[in-house]
């Protein structure tokens, strides 16, 4: 019994100096791409740094500096649209608040809860997905509609950490490691049960109509291949 909460205790540890490590990194990859071009990369970095230690890989340091630099305009084309999307609607609602109107404001803040749950999935649906850049955002965006119950879990994850970040401010250095584990091990877990249900699926034969149906309760992910990083 005791060996058993022994190593529950050090499986703990090892998670909590894993998201002190992964912020650290975050922080630096970010620094590196001078904030701007370096937000996206260095999160592609994090959820494909996080994909690795699932399946038991060590990470350094210098592996997230390889994969920060081989991802880096790639990661910008497929990560950064969504960030300046939300940055616009920040600036629409704020200049909206100013407007009489209730309706503007309603609208832009329910396009930005969107976007913002969207933006969460991605840096995972990018460790995940080998697609074209373009095609991230709107399969993120197709995922929150698609998938609601994966959403209400990615929004208690990530309100989680803003509450936990505000009750004890000293965490915010480290509060970005913490979601980007976290949702990165979310999105990851999900695209990969998803993935076994579209394995173990088979086509049941309409005898009457003579057609094929597929399983409905499997969602239809982009076919492209895996990554395999």
């Amino acid at each position: 019994m005791t060996e058993h909460w022994t190593t529950k205790a050090q499986a703990a540890a090892d998670t909590v100096a894993w998201m002190i490590k992964l912020s650290i990194w975050w922080w630096l990859l970010t620094a590196i791409g001078l904030g701007v071009f370096g937000a996206a990369p260095a999160s592609a970095t994090g959820a494909i740094a996080v994909r690795r230690r699932s399946r038991g890989e060590r990470v350094r340091f210098r592996d997230a500096v390889g994969i920060y630099r081989s991802e880096f305009v790639s990661a910008n084309l497929a990560l950064t649209p969504a960030l300046l999307i939300m940055l616009l609607l920040l600036l629409n609602l704020q200049w909206f608040a100013g407007v009489p109107q209730l309706t503007p404001r309603l609208l832009t803040l329910a396009a930005l809860a969107l976007m913002a749950l969207a933006a969460c999935y991605l840096p995972a649906l990018y460790a995940f997905y080998d697609l074209r850049r373009h095609r991230y955002l709107l399969q993120a965006i197709r995922i929150v509609f698609a998938r609601p119950l994966w959403s209400v879990l990615m929004i208690l994850v990530s309100a989680a950490v803003v509450f936990g970040t505000y009750k004890i401010i000293i965490l915010a250095p480290i509060a970005v490691g913490v979601w980007l584990h976290t949702s990165s091990w979310l999105g990851l877990r999900f695209f990969t049960e998803n993935e076994a249900r579209r394995a173990a699926a088979t086509e049941q034969v309409d005898h009457v109509g003579g057609r094929t149906r597929g399983n409905d309760d499997v969602f239809a992910l982009p076919t492209e291949p895996l990554r395999t990083h």
